[in-house]
């Protein structure tokens, strides 16, 4: 990519295979995580199959921290994967270069 986009207007304006071609390169080119917040998981989930489809010739890897598919309000808690695979994500955070 010729230009750097450093401000987040710019980032917003790009379509959803151009974000995700942008946050490849930015993680290629960047010494640490590079973190990515979506509005829903299945943004997320899309997201991650187009990064990765981009990251496949580097050792990068991308990881999306799961939702809790609950409701505040609801009486009954995530199911136990979800909340094993929060805690390991988390967990990998501090070793993660």
């Amino acid at each position: 990519m010729s230009k750097a986009i450093d401000n987040q207007s710019d980032w917003a304006t790009l379509g959803s295979t151009a974000q995700a071609l942008t946050i490849a390169e930015s993680a290629v080119n960047h010494d640490g995580l590079t973190l990515v917040i979506t509005a829903t998981t299945a943004e997320a989930s899309a997201l991650r199959r187009a990064i990765n489809f981009f990251l496949q010739d580097s050792k990068i890897e991308s990881q999306v921290f799961p939702d809790w598919e609950t409701l505040p309000y609801d009486i009954f808690s995530p199911h136990q994967d979800i909340i094993s695979d929060r805690i390991q994500i988390l967990s990998e955070l501090p070793t993660l270069k």
